[in-house]
């Protein structure tokens, strides 16, 4: 028998929890489109009441997207400006390389998405009614999807900064 299995769990749970470790930026965006489309009659209802504030979602948007560009943008013009030897030295490792990949992803995600979220905060869809067509209720939640996906790519970032550490 295997040390390894009796000490970490069985091969199969540990393949599953690699498995949505690796995927966790596409999964849980997967998972909030679900639960969307599930409850979109009870969130449009929020939305048409005026309970709910659809100003404010995109204006948070477009602020958060904003902030994270920055951000991301700094880190990235850090590793670019940098001659440290630390810098140096890290630069040819595979986490690096990993992390320089997903901050430019989530830094172009990031500015997709404040250009995107711009335009809602000047005219958002109004939600109707009609679930089957209802423009407002397919823009709010492409965005919160979208929002989703780049937070989560944000996270990788992060991720694999903590990965970057232990390695260093």
């Amino acid at each position: 028998m295997n040390i390894a299995i009796t000490s970490e769990g069985s091969p199969v749970v540990l393949n599953v929890y690699r498995f949505l470790r690796r995927n966790l930026e596409s999964i849980v965006p997967l998972g909030v489109g679900a639960i969307l489309i599930w409850q979109q009659p009870s969130i449009s209802a929020n939305f048409i009441s005026k309970d709910w504030d659809i100003d404010a979602f995109y204006s948070a948007v477009f602020d958060w997207s904003s902030i994270q560009a920055a951000f991301l943008f700094s880190v990235y013009a850090f590793f670019l400006s940098r001659s440290e030897p630390f810098i140096q030295a890290i630069a040819k490792t595979q986490p690096f390389t990993e992390l320089r990949r997903y901050v430019l992803r989530a830094l172009s995600l990031s500015i997709l998405l404040s250009l995107i979220s711009l335009p809602l905060l000047v005219s958002a869809p109004d939600f109707e009614q009609n679930y089957r067509t209802d423009f407002g209720f397919i823009a709010f939640s492409g965005i919160l999807v979208f929002l989703t996906f780049t937070f989560m790519c944000f996270v990788k970032v992060i991720r694999v900064f903590h990965k970057l550490e232990r390695y260093s």
